[in-house]
C-alpha cells in the first residue's frame, strides 16, 4: 500500500491522515492507525493487559494505597511500584508509537514492529518517555507521601500537574521527530519549535484527553464487568479480565495522544521536507 505524500506550504501530508486542526483529527488518526496496523497493535496490547493482571495474581487482589491510612513505608512502596508499572508500559507502547508517528508522517503502514533495545531510535523513544513518566508521576508521589491534608493535596496536585503539562508541552514534540529520523530532533529542537506555541499544543493535548473521556464512557461497561469478574470469578479471571480492560483504557487514548503529537509536529514544522512516496 502506497502512502502519497505531498507537500503544502511547507507542511508534510500523507493519505494517512486526516485534515482538520491537531485536536479535531487526532481520534480519527488513531482509530485509522490500530486498524490498520493490528498487528502491531496486539503484542503491547496483551503485554499490558499481563502486566496488569500477573502483580494482581500474585498480589490476591488489587494494588492500592490510602494516604490517610497507610504508612510512608507502604505509601513510598505503592509509588514505586507505579513509577516501575508506568516506565514498563511505556517500554511496551514504544514500538506501537513509533509506528504510529511513521503511519501518520511518513504513511509507512507495517505489519510488524519489533521492540529493538538495540536501535539508537527506540532507545532515545524509551529514555525521553521515561523522562516524561518522572515529570508527571514523581510530583503526584511526593504530595501523597508529604501527608498534607485533602484539601491541600488536591490543589497541590492541581499546582504541579500544571507545571508538568507546561513542560510536556516542550517535550511532546520530541518523540515524532525522533521516530521519523528527523535531522533535528535534539530537545533543544523540540523546544525552539514549540517556543510561541504553548497554548496551542496545550489546548490540543487537553481537547484530545477531554475526547478520551467519551471513549472511557462507551467501554466503562467492560471495566465495570471485569470488576464484577474480579469479586465473582476468582482472581486469576478476574485479574486478566480487568487487566484486559485496562489495557483498552490505556492503549486507545495514548495512540490518541500520539497521533496529536504528530499532528503538533506536522503543523508547527513549517520547514518539514518533502516526504518521498513510501511503500
Amino acid at each position: 500500500m502506497k502512502g502519497i505524500a505531498h507537500v503544502n506550504r511547507g507542511r508534510a501530508l500523507t493519505d494517512h491522515s486526516t485534515g482538520g486542526s491537531p485536536a479535531s483529527g487526532a481520534w480519527p488518526d488513531a482509530v485509522n492507525a490500530l486498524n490498520q496496523m493490528r498487528r502491531v497493535t496486539l503484542p503491547p496490547f496483551f503485554g499490558l493487559a499481563l502486566l496488569i493482571a500477573l502483580p494482581m495474581i500474585a498480589n490476591g487482589g488489587p494494588i492500592r494505597a490510602y494516604p490517610q491510612t497507610d504508612s510512608p513505608s507502604t505509601l513510598a512502596l505503592v509509588g514505586l511500584y507505579t513509577l516501575l508499572l508506568s516506565f514498563a508500559e511505556s517500554v511496551l507502547l514504544t514500538p506501537l508509537a513509533i509506528a504510529v508517528h511513521r503511519f501518520i508522517l511518513r504513511g509507512e503502514r507495517t505489519e510488524r514492529y519489533r521492540l529493538d533495545l538495540s536501535n539508537p531510535r527506540t532507545k532515545r523513544f524509551i529514555a525521553y518517555g521515561f523522562l516524561l513518566d518522572l515529570i508527571w508521576l514523581v510530583p503526584q508521589e511526593w504530595v501523597s507521601l508529604a501527608g498534607y491534608s485533602t484539601p491541600t493535596r488536591l490543589v497541590a496536585w492541581l499546582i504541579l500537574g500544571v507545571g508538568a503539562g507546561l513542560v510536556v508541552t516542550r517535550l511532546i514534540l520530541l518523540f515524532p521527530a525522533i521516530a521519523i529520523d528527523a535531522p533535528q530532533a535534539a530537545l533543544r529542537d523540540a523546544r525552539a519549535l514549540a517556543r510561541g506555541s504553548t497554548w496551542t499544543i496545550l489546548w490540543a493535548i487537553l481537547a484530545t484527553a477531554l475526547l478520551g473521556c467519551f471513549f472511557s464512557l462507551a467501554a466503562l461497561p467492560l471495566l465495570i464487568f471485569a470488576g464484577y469478574s474480579l469479586t465473582h470469578f476468582g482472581i486469576v479471571p478476574g485479574a486478566l479480565m480487568l487487566g484486559i480492560a485496562m489495557a483498552a483504557f490505556i492503549l486507545v487514548p495514548t495512540t490518541a495522544l500520539v497521533a496529536v503529537a504528530s499532528r503538533l509536529y506536522r503543523t508547527l514544522n513549517t520547514s518539514a521536507e518533502p516526504i518521498a512516496e513510501t511503500a
